[in-house]
């Protein structure tokens, strides 16, 4: 059987709620060891469902697996579980606000990496038994015998896997495995910054009228005793140049500096800073 990868509309994943969810035999896997469970596909779907039962996992972190094994089926290829536990490890990552996952970080502390299992356990009416056949079967027991180049032999030998070159529901970045879509994004993002940095800043020059009109707009806005004023210096960085990032805890101050920069820049493009500051 030919072995050709699917086109870009049949890999355009969402993730949303219409996606399959599992179909892996429910049979607990309470006579596997942890070595049979990354033995044969279905195996593997099986502990996903338990994870899945336990509240550990969601159905769409299970369902993502068992697509990845549909297509690969589908491509004559024979899927590995690794690729699936690996593809559902990453929508899960993806449902707790991260954009992919980090494979050496993971392989260095999984628990830590995926909060699993969680610290306060689902409600999901397990009997003791089942409760205590997950022991032994934690994602950090799972994959302390895994190395990173195992994980990354089995993704680069997966149709179900690119370096985003071409269509494909994952994708590998280095270290990094990425849903297609959050990969995606991620380049758009890291484009956008290039393209920014790319052009000239008409205030990196300290001498240009620009750049005096800047200082002059800061020093109306900020009017601070301090040695030196962090916020003012954050709006002085941030103007002169095209990308900037401006992090703090909470009540530092970064929304009235954000509005001071908004007000400055005003001030540069011809307001001036008391009234663009209203």
């Amino acid at each position: 059987m030919s072995r050709t990868r699917h086109t870009e509309n049949q890999f355009a994943l969402d993730l949303g709620d219409d996606t399959p969810v599992n179909r892996a035999a429910t049979e607990s896997p309470e006579a596997m060891d942890n070595s049979q469970l990354l033995a044969h596909p279905d195996d593997t779907e099986a502990l996903l469902g338990q994870w899945q039962q336990a509240g550990w996992i969601r159905p769409l972190d299970t369902g993502f697996a068992r697509l990845i094994r549909e297509l690969s089926e589908e491509q004559g290829e024979r899927p590995q579980p690794l690729v699936l536990l690996l593809a559902a490890l990453t929508s899960h990552q993806v449902g707790r606000g991260h954009v992919c996952i980090d494979l050496a970080t993971l392989l260095d502390d999984a628990g830590q990496t995926l909060a699993l299992p969680p610290e306060e356990p689902a409600n999901t009416g397990l009997s003791e038994s089942e409760v205590a056949n997950l022991q032994g079967r934690y994602p950090q027991e799972l994959l302390s015998r895994v190395q990173l180049t195992d994980c990354l032999a089995a993704l680069q030998g997966s149709l179900a896997v690119s370096d985003g070159s071409v269509p494909a529901p994952l994708v590998l970045n280095g270290t990094r495995l990425y849903l297609r879509r959050f990969w995606r994004y991620e380049q758009r993002i890291a484009e956008g910054i290039q393209q920014r940095l790319a052009l000239p800043s008409p205030l990196a020059d300290p001498q240009s009228a620009a750049s005096q009109t800047l200082s002059t707009a800061l020093s109306k806005l900020f009017r601070s005793t301090e040695p030196v004023d962090y916020q003012k210096l954050a709006c002085a960085l941030a103007a002169r140049n095209r990308f900037a990032v401006i992090t703090g805890g909470p009540g530092t101050g970064k929304t009235t500096t954000v509005v001071n920069l908004l007000a400055a820049l005003q001030a540069v493009a011809g307001e001036s800073p008391e009234r663009a500051g209203r």
